[in-house]
C-alpha cells in the first residue's frame, strides 16, 4: 500500500450565512403550507356523518351536494321573493334581500365555500307557531377553516354584536337573534330555527335512530341537483298546525287538503318515502310528487267500505276525451277516477262540511222518489260512466259540463221519464245552425245538490255525441263542441298545451289545463304563498295519476305570457281600514319601514325588509310625521303621531309610545306638523308655532300672521317658509325662527295654495309661489322679484310649484304640467285624462342617476313621472294616489315605488329595471 497516495474525500459544502437568512423565509412558509396542509387533512378525515346531526320523524326532508348550485339561481326569482314574504320566513327577507344585492355573489371563495353537500329537513310548528326546521352543512375539504370560526368570532366585532354564545347540556352553540341558532362541529356547521332541535342535533347520534333502509336515502348518490323526501304522517302533522289564511278558512282548503291527507296516509308503504322533484325558473315551474302506495289486494278486500281507498287501487286510464279536444278548448278539469257514485262516495268523505251535503243529498233523494218514483242514485249514476269533465271554449264566457254515458238505453228511460213530469220541462224548439238543442229545467232538489259542489246549471242546453252529454247554460258552446268533433285541430297538437304537457304521461285521474284568464284551479285559489308563487305562471297543467303502486302528482307550468315587469312579489297588500293617501317613510339608517293611518284610529307599519306589520290603537289619531336621524340616535324614537286635539305621541320602531309622553300641546291645529331641526312643529289657528323637542319639551313662537297659516310650511335647512292666507297676507320667510324681513311678507296679487318654494339659484336663496290664477311670482330674500317675474302660466292652479335641476313646475288643475326656467320661459305637456283639482308635486332622485325626476298626482288613481326634459319615465303611470315613496323592496338594488290606491291597498311597481 503506497503511504503517499491521498485519497480524494467529497464532503459537503456548507452554505454561508448570508445565504441560509435568505433562505429562512421560505423554510418558515414551506413548514407553515405543511403544517396547513396536514391540518386540511386531519380535518377532512376527522368528521362527522350529516346524518348524525339531522334527529328523525321530520315531514319533509331536502338534499343538494351543492348549496351554490342550488340556491344561488333562486335569488333572482320572484317566486323567492314571494316565499320571504310568508309568515314562516319574514324574519329572513331582510337577510335575503342583503344576499341577494351582496357582490359576494361574484366572489370566486365565496362560490368555492358554498359548493358543499347541505341536507335540511321542516319538522313542525312549535308553541310560538314558529317553524321547527335544520340545516346541516358539511363542510368537506374546507373542514379546516370551518373549524376556527369559533376562535374567531369573540374577535371580530361585528360578529360578536350579532352573535351570543349559549351553553346547553350538550355544549356551546350560538344565538341570532330572533332567526334561530347554530353550532360548529369538526366538518358541519348546524343551524336550526329552533332551540330545542338543535339541542337534539347536538347529541351527534342521531344515525342510530334510522332504520336501515331509512339511512339509504342519505347515502344514495343524487341524480339531480335537489333531492325531496317526504314522511307522509308527519306532513298530515304539519298541515293541521300550519298557520291559515282568513280567505283559505272560507273556502275551507286547509280542511280539505287534511281530510285528504287523512284518508290517504293509513295507506302510504312504511318501506318507502315520498319523493319531490321539483324545477323553477322565471318561465317555467315543474313539480313531481311520487307517494309510493301500500295497499295490496288482501288488504282491500278487507276494508273495501273504504271509498277513498277504493279509488286509490284503480290505475289510471287514458281519458278517451282528452284527444277529442278541439283547439279552441282554452280550459278545462278532467276526472276519470271512476263511476259519480264512486266520487260521491269519496267526496263525502273528504269535504270539511260532509254532514250538511249528506243532509242535502237524502233530502233531494226522498223529494226524486216522490215526483219520480226513482232514487237519485239511479236518476244520476244508473246511466253515466267514469268521465266527468269542465271545460271552456275560446270566446265563450260559460263552462261545457261532459259526462260519458255508459248505457244510452237507460239514460234514455231516465230522461223520458224526467220530462214527462211536469216539474221538469224539455224546450226541443232552439235551434242553432242547423243543430237541435233541447235545454233542461233543472229540478230544484238536483240543483241543491250541484251547488253544494260550486257547479250552478239551472237551465242547460244539452248535445248528446261520441257517447258524451255536454251540458251548458250557453248554446253557442255546443254547437262549437258539434262543428269540433270534424276539425283535425286539436288541443293536444296545439302550442301552449303542448309546452305544459311535455313531462307528463298520457294516464291521469285527474288532469287540469288552466289558463288564468279564463280559469282558477283549487291549488291557486287563496291567500297561501304557495298560491302566490303558481300564479305567477299564467297556464299549466296538473296532473294525478296512479300507476304500479305509485299516486304520482304532477305541475308544469309556464309563463307565457309574462306578468307585467312592474310586478313586486308580495304586493299589493290590501288595508283593513280605509287610509288616507299619505305613506310615510322611516330616516332610520337601513330601516325599511313605512308608517300610515288607518281610519283615524290606529297608527300602522309595515317592515319591507321583514314584512311584518304592526299596528298601535290610537283614537282620533290625525296626522304623523317621521322623526330625523337626531331623534332616533337620542331616544329611538321613530314616528311622531298627532291627535285632532293636539295631543303629541313619540312611537319606537315597534310603535311603542316612549316615556314621557304622550304631552298636550294646546293647539287646535291649521295644518299638517312638520319637523324643523330635531323638534316637531305645530301651528296653532292664530299662528303660534309649538316646538315639541325629543325629551317632550315644549316651547311655543309667535309668529307675524294676521290671519292663519292653513297649508304645511317649507323646511331648508334653517330657513322655514310658509303662506298666509288673507288680504294682508304673503309669503312669510324665516331664518333661524327669525323673520329675514322687517317689511312683512312678499305680498302677491290673488290667493295661492301650499307653501312657498324655496330654492338656491348662483349662490342666492329665492322663493317662489304661483297663485290660483297662475300667476307666478320669484322672489329674492331681500324681498326684490326675480326678473323677468311674475310671469302668468294658463289654467288654474291648486298646488304651488316644486323646483327641480334649475327649473320650477307647476301643475294646472285641467292636468297641465309646466316647467318655468328662471329666465321666464316655459313648456308644457298635457297630461291625457288628468285633473289636479287636488294633488301633490313630489321631486326626488328616484333612480340615483344625474339629475331629479318629478312625480305628479291628481284627483284620479294614478302617478305619472317625468324627467326634468318634461319626458314621461318608463314604466309609469304607477297606481296610486298621494306622494309616492321610493325604496328596494325585491334586492335588485333599484327603487321601487309604493303608493295607496284608491281601493286601499299598498301598492308597489318595479319602475327601474
Amino acid at each position: 500500500m503506497d503511504d503517499n497516495k491521498t485519497v480524494n474525500v467529497k464532503t459537503k459544502k456548507k452554505l454561508p450565512l448570508g445565504v441560509k437568512l435568505l433562505l429562512l423565509p421560505f423554510d418558515i412558509v414551506l413548514v407553515l403550507l405543511l403544517v396547513v396542509l396536514l391540518w386540511f387533512a386531519f380535518c377532512f378525515f376527522d368528521r362527522v356523518k350529516p346524518v348524525e346531526a339531522l334527529p328523525p320523524d321530520y315531514a319533509v326532508y331536502l338534499r343538494t351536494d351543492s348549496v351554490w348550485d342550488t340556491v344561488e339561481p333562486l335569488l333572482d326569482l320572484d317566486a323567492t321573493l314571494i316565499a320571504m314574504t310568508s309568515p314562516e320566513f319574514k324574519d329572513y327577507r331582510d337577510t335575503f334581500l342583503e344576499i341577494k344585492q351582496s357582490k359576494l355573489r361574484n366572489n370566486f371563495f365565496v362560490k368555492t365555500a358554498l359548493k358543499r353537500r347541505v341536507d335540511a329537513a321542516v319538522y313542525g310548528y312549535e308553541d310560538d307557531g314558529k317553524l321547527s326546521a335544520l340545516c346541516v352543512l358539511d363542510a368537506g375539504i374546507i373542514s379546516g377553516a370551518v373549524r376556527l370560526v369559533p376562535y374567531i368570532i369573540p374577535h371580530v366585532k361585528a360578529a360578536a354584536e350579532q352573535i351570543e354564545i349559549s351553553v346547553n347540556n350538550h355544549g356551546t352553540f350560538y344565538q341570532l337573534g330572533e332567526a334561530g341558532c347554530f353550532v360548529i362541529k369538526k366538518n358541519l356547521v348546524i343551524f336550526s330555527t329552533s332551540r330545542n332541535l338543535l339541542e337534539q342535533a347536538m347529541t351527534y347520534s342521531n344515525g342510530d335512530l334510522y332504520q336501515k333502509e331509512e339511512l339509504e336515502v342519505f347515502k344514495k348518490k343524487l341524480r339531480d341537483p335537489l333531492r325531496i323526501l317526504a314522511d307522509g304522517r308527519n306532513v298530515l302533522k304539519l298541515v293541521a298546525q300550519m298557520p291559515v289564511s282568513e280567505e283559505d278558512k272560507k273556502n275551507n282548503t286547509p280542511s280539505m287538503l287534511k281530510n285528504y291527507l287523512e284518508m290517504i296516509v293509513p295507506y302510504l308503504s312504511e318501506e318507502e318515502y315520498t319523493s319531490v322533484n321539483f324545477g323553477i325558473s322565471e318561465s317555467d315551474l315543474n313539480l313531481t310528487i311520487s307517494v309510493p302506495m301500500g295497499i295490496t289486494v288482501d288488504y282491500v278486500s278487507v276494508d273495501n267500505e273504504s271509498p277513498v281507498l277504493n279509488l286509490l287501487e284503480k290505475e289510471s286510464q287514458v281519458p278517451s276525451l282528452l284527444p277529442k279536444f278541439a283547439d279552441d278548448v282554452q280550459y278545462y278539469t278532467l276526472i276519470s277516477a271512476g263511476s259519480l257514485s264512486e266520487l260521491r262516495d269519496a267526496t263525502v268523505k273528504i269535504l270539511p262540511d260532509s254532514k250538511k251535503f249528506l243532509a242535502t243529498w237524502n233530502k233531494s233523494d226522498t223529494v226524486s222518489k216522490i215526483v219520480f218514483n226513482t232514487s237519485l242514485d239511479e236518476l244520476l249514476f244508473s246511466w253515466t260512466g267514469s268521465e266527468f269533465a269542465i271545460f271552456g271554449i275560446e270566446g265563450k264566457s260559460e263552462p261545457v259540463f261532459a259526462l260519458s254515458i255508459s248505457d244510452e238505453a237507460k239514460r234514455r228511460q231516465i230522461f223520458d221519464r224526467v220530462f214527462a213530469s211536469y216539474i221538469v220541462q224539455s224546450n226541443d224548439s232552439l235551434l242553432v245552425d242547423g243543430v237541435r238543442l233541447p235545454s233542461i229545467n233543472m229540478p230544484s232538489f238536483v240543483l241543491s245538490v250541484l251547488q253544494e259542489l260550486n257547479i250552478n246549471v239551472p237551465h242547460p242546453y244539452y248535445l248528446i255525441k261520441d257517447d258524451f252529454i255536454f251540458l251548458s247554460e250557453s248554446p253557442e258552446n255546443l254547437v262549437a263542441i258539434n262543428s269540433d268533433a270534424k276539425s283535425t285541430k286539436k288541443l293536444s297538437g296545439s302550442e301552449n298545451w303542448m309546452k305544459v304537457s311535455s313531462k307528463h304521461s298520457p294516464y291521469s285521474t285527474l288532469s287540469l289545463y288552466y289558463n288564468l284568464e279564463r280559469s282558477v284551479p283549487f291549488f291557486i285559489k287563496g291567500n297561501s304563498t304557495m298560491s302566490k308563487i303558481l300564479a305567477l305562471y299564467n297556464a299549466g297543467r296538473f296532473d294525478l295519476r296512479i300507476k304500479d303502486s305509485m299516486l304520482t302528482v304532477q305541475l308544469q307550468a309556464s309563463a307565457l305570457e309574462l306578468e307585467s315587469s312592474q310586478h313586486i312579489p308580495g304586493f299589493p297588500i290590501e288595508l283593513e281600514n280605509k287610509s288616507n293617501s299619505e305613506l310615510i317613510k322611516s330616516n332610520a339608517k337601513k330601516s325599511k319601514t313605512i308608517y300610515w293611518v288607518e281610519n283615524g284610529i290606529s297608527v300602522n307599519s309595515l317592515d319591507c325588509g321583514k314584512f311584518e306589520k304592526q299596528t298601535f290603537e290610537l283614537p282620533e289619531v290625525q296626522y304623523i310625521v317621521a322623526a330625523d336621524e337626531a331623534t332616533i340616535k337620542a331616544n329611538g324614537g321613530e314616528i311622531w303621531a298627532v291627535t285632532k286635539t293636539g295631543v303629541v305621541y313619540l312611537l319606537n320602531s315597534k310603535l311603542e309610545v316612549l316615556n314621557g309622553y304622550p304631552v298636550l300641546s294646546g293647539l287646535s291645529m291649521t295644518c299638517a306638523p312638520f319637523i324643523y331641526k330635531d323638534s316637531l312643529v305645530l301651528i296653532g289657528n292664530d299662528g303660534v308655532m309649538c316646538f315639541v323637542s325629543p325629551n317632550g319639551e315644549i316651547k311655543n313662537l309667535e309668529t307675524d300672521v294676521e290671519s292663519e297659516i292653513k297649508s304645511t310650511p317649507t323646511v331648508n335647512g334653517d330657513i322655514l317658509a310658509f303662506y298666509e292666507k288673507g288680504f294682508f297676507g304673503g309669503i312669510h320667510i324665516y331664518k333661524n325662527l327669525e323673520p329675514v324681513t322687517t317689511e312683512g311678507p312678499f305680498e302677491m296679487e290673488g290667493i295661492a295654495y301650499g307653501s312657498p318654494c324655496v330654492f338656491t339659484a348662483g349662490g342666492k336663496q329665492y322663493t317662489a309661489m304661483i297663485t290660483q290664477a297662475g300667476v307666478l311670482y320669484v322672489y329674492d330674500f331681500a324681498g326684490n322679484l326675480m326678473q323677468p317675474f311674475p310671469v302668468t302660466l294658463p289654467g288654474v292652479f291648486f298646488m304651488n310649484v316644486e323646483m327641480a335641476d334649475g327649473y320650477l313646475f307647476a301643475l294646472s288643475s285641467e292636468g297641465a304640467l309646466f316647467r318655468v326656467g328662471l329666465d321666464g320661459k316655459s313648456l308644457r305637456v298635457k297630461i291625457p285624462y288628468f285633473t289636479a283639482k287636488t294633488g301633490h308635486i313630489t321631486v326626488c332622485d328616484y333612480d340615483g342617476q344625474t339629475g331629479q325626476e318629478i312625480f305628479v298626482s291628481g284627483d284620479g288613481n294614478s302617478i305619472y313621472g317625468f324627467n326634468s326634459a318634461m319626458e314621461m319615465l318608463p314604466q309609469f303611470p304607477v297606481s296610486g294616489y298621494g306622494k309616492p315613496l321610493f325604496q328596494d323592496l325585491n334586492g335588485d338594488g333599484k327603487n321601487d315605488c309604493l303608493a295607496i290606491t284608491f281601493d286601499n291597498k299598498i301598492s308597489a311597481a318595479n319602475v327601474l329595471r
